[in-house]
């Protein structure tokens, strides 16, 4: 989530060079964050296209947006935490991470500010900006940057992007750029994480947590059962995450249901009414 309208950088004057960037509008206005929105075509010929190593890296944050259209867009935080359980039933840290956001038109040198160098609550609504950050494979995942307007002019995909090709090797204060499409550049800052427990600790998102644990484990519930398409599962096998092997052994080919609650279970063997993938997942070792 995040505030101000896009700001009205200046022209550049002819034959100037090296401008200085046009500081980020910080006004006071309300973005629209509009619904999430998902092409379903693009997203599968996406997952057709994900290498191994991809498989969950960009396919759980792709296979989030798939089950939340029409959504509101601005569900950074909760997401940010939703997807943290997914990728720890496969074995994979991810820790959420709070950033402050620039997006810069390349091209006019406009920009605004999304995220806050100063992330907190104001009654129920967060104020600043969430993503992840996996420190084994180096990544950095911004799940719902479509909820910013010139970012979802360009596209709706979320942003999962190997850091180090962007010169950062660890998670620290300092600032990268993603771009995105052919004028912006996504500038992102972490904000300290000593925030991020006052921010936890907020009523709103902690009465909440056991809704987003379960909300997780539905998400990757939901992939396992599409990774088993013949397409999907060769690269799910080739990927290197070994408990996502071991998981698409365990489920076999068992139906994936609903319990009353609609959270999901496996109607594995040995289990009439069916087992949850956290269930499931604990039987394994690590």
């Amino acid at each position: 989530m995040g505030v101000v309208p896009k700001s009205k950088g200046r022209k550049p004057k002819p034959g100037k060079k090296n401008r200085p960037r046009t500081p980020p509008n910080t006004g006071g206005g309300r973005y629209r964050p509009g619904a999430v929105h998902v092409d379903e075509d693009e997203a599968f010929a996406l997952l057709d296209r994900l290498i191994p190593e991809q498989v969950l890296t960009v396919g759980l944050p792709v296979w989030w947006l798939l089950l939340l259209p029409g959504k509101p867009a601005n569900i950074c935080l909760e997401g940010a935490f939703v997807l943290r359980e997914a990728f720890a039933l496969f074995g994979i840290d991810a820790k959420v991470k709070l950033v402050e956001l620039i997006v810069r038109d390349t091209r006019t040198g406009q920009a605004t500010q999304y995220g806050r160098p100063d992330p907190h609550f104001t009654g129920d609504q967060f104020r600043g900006h969430a993503g992840l950050w996996l420190p084994e494979s180096k990544r950095f995942i911004d799940h719902s940057a479509q909820q910013f307007p010139p970012v979802r002019a360009v596209s709706w995909m979320p942003v999962s992007v190997r850091a180090t090709s962007l010169g950062v090797t660890e998670w620290s204060a300092q600032r990268f750029g993603v771009p995105r499409g052919d004028h912006l550049m996504l500038e992102y800052t972490p904000v300290d994480d000593t925030i991020l427990p006052a921010i936890m600790n907020n009523s709103t998102l902690a009465e909440h947590m056991d809704q987003v644990r379960r909300a997780g484990v539905n998400l990757a519930s939901n992939l396992l059962a599409a990774l088993r398409l013949p397409k999907l599962r060769e690269r799910a096998l080739a990927s290197p995450h070994e408990r996502l092997h071991r998981l698409l052994d365990l489920v076999g080919d068992a139906d994936l249901i609903n319990d009353p609650g609609q959270d999901h279970r496996f109607l594995v063997s040995g289990h009439p009414g069916g087992i949850y993938l956290d269930e499931i997942a604990a039987t394994l070792p690590g």
